[in-house]
Formats: C-alpha cells, sequence, structure tokens
C-alpha cells in the first residue's frame, strides 16, 4: 500500500469537519514526540541555542508541548497570534497582521529559531510572524516546524526567506500534502478555540508562566520575562 496513504489515513481527524477540540487535541499530542525526535537529530550537531516560536492560535497544544522535550535547552520563546486580513495579495495569497505577541529577550547570540505551527497553508502567515521576530531578535536559521504542510507553500517559504534574507531555513514536518490545506488550517484554529466569546486573543498559559509564574520546564534555569 502507498505510504503516502497511510499516513493521509493517519491524520484523517485533521481533515474531518466532525472532529471536535479533544480530537484534535489528542492528535497533536500523539504527534509531538515524532517530531521531536527529528528536530533533535536535525540539530544535533548543532552547538547555537535554540529560540522556540509558535503560532498563538495553537500554541499551547503544539509549541508548549515540544519545548520541554527538545534535547537542548530553550534560550528564549515567543508567542505570536497572526490574523487574515480582509483582503489578499495581487497573486491571491492571502495576507495575516500581527494580533497579540509575547516575545522573550535571550541573551544569546544568533539561537536557531524554531517555529512550529500544526498546520502550515499561507506563505505569508509564517513570513509575517518571522519578520516580526527578526525586528527583536537576530538570527540566520529558521527550522520550521509542523504535523501537516503544504508542500508548494513550504518551497515558497523558504524561498522568501533565503531571498529575503538569506536565512538558512529547513523543515521537519510529519506530512507534505500535495493539495491547499487552507480550510484545514482554519477549521483547526478555529475549533481549538472554543471559547464562547472572542473579543482577544486567546492566552497561552505557558507563555504567562514563563512572564507571571513559576517556569513551566524545571530543568530550565531562565527566569521569566517577556
Amino acid at each position: 500500500m502507498n505510504p503516502n496513504l497511510i499516513r493521509e489515513a493517519d491524520l484523517k481527524v485533521l481533515f474531518n469537519p466532525d472532529s471536535d477540540r479533544r480530537a484534535l487535541d489528542a492528535k497533536l499530542k500523539a504527534e509531538v514526540d515524532t517530531l521531536v525526535k527529528k528536530i533533535d537529530r536535525l540539530l544535533e550537531d548543532e552547538t547555537d541555542p535554540v529560540y522556540l516560536v509558535g503560532n498563538g492560535n495553537d500554541f499551547d497544544e503544539f509549541a508548549a508541548r515540544i519545548a520541554p522535550r527538545l534535547s537542548k535547552a530553550v534560550a528564549g520563546a515567543a508567542c505570536i497570534w497572526t490574523r487574515t486580513l480582509p483582503y489578499s495579495y495581487p497573486n491571491g495569497r492571502r495576507a495575516f497582521t500581527i494580533s497579540q505577541e509575547m516575545i522573550e529577550d535571550h541573551g544569546a547570540i544568533q539561537p536557531t529559531v524554531i517555529y512550529c505551527q500544526s498546520v502550515i497553508s499561507d506563505e505569508f502567515e509564517i513570513v509575517t510572524a518571522l519578520s516580526r521576530l527578526s525586528v527583536e531578535i537576530s538570527f540566520e536559521r529558521v527550522v520550521i516546524v509542523a504535523v501537516m504542510a503544504d508542500r508548494i507553500t513550504a518551497s515558497n517559504i523558504s524561498q522568501h526567506l533565503q531571498n529575503a534574507a538569506n536565512y538558512q531555513v529547513g523543515f521537519v514536518v510529519q506530512e507534505f500534502a500535495d493539495r491547499d490545506l487552507t480550510a484545514v488550517r482554519d477549521s483547526m484554529f478555529a475549533k481549538l478555540d472554543d471559547r464562547p466569546v472572542k473579543i482577544v486573543p486567546a492566552m497561552s498559559r505557558w507563555m504567562m508562566a514563563r512572564a507571571f509564574g513559576p517556569d513551566p520546564n524545571p530543568s530550565s534555569d531562565l527566569s521569566p520575562k517577556i
């Protein structure tokens, strides 16, 4: 049997319109261990510190679960909430803005940025988030981590970041899909935020704990900060 079909069947919960928050959260949790092993293999010979970045729409369900399992200590973290704009670029691709952010200082030189987002469907969502991060953090290498990513979008992201800023770009993705994942991404984010009223972005409990409470990773000696 085609291994791609097996893998897609394994991820069918992401495509299922009837999947609820609990089912999606459980699937993301189940994928983390495999992704962390791949990240560790990719970075095993690297000496640069790691700076973790996640999308605020799925941060606690995805990025926050990856952080404590990495073999390298996390030197800093950022949570960036993206939001689609009501217009698109002339080429039809969706445009994004940032509605909220928490960006820590890291005290390190040129960390490797680990950007985590469960489903990647839009080039400019990732570019917008990393462009904002680059104003605060100096880095040369970024590893983009996802459960699923649109193959064409991933290629566009890589080319954009390399051409615009000469970043070294790598991907750790469970499944590259040869299809548009816009609906999957939008449905995932909508269902993960199941609050009855959504006036402001949902805050990340993990980031709030780092900023105002005990460090959620006891092995880290970082003082909480924004």
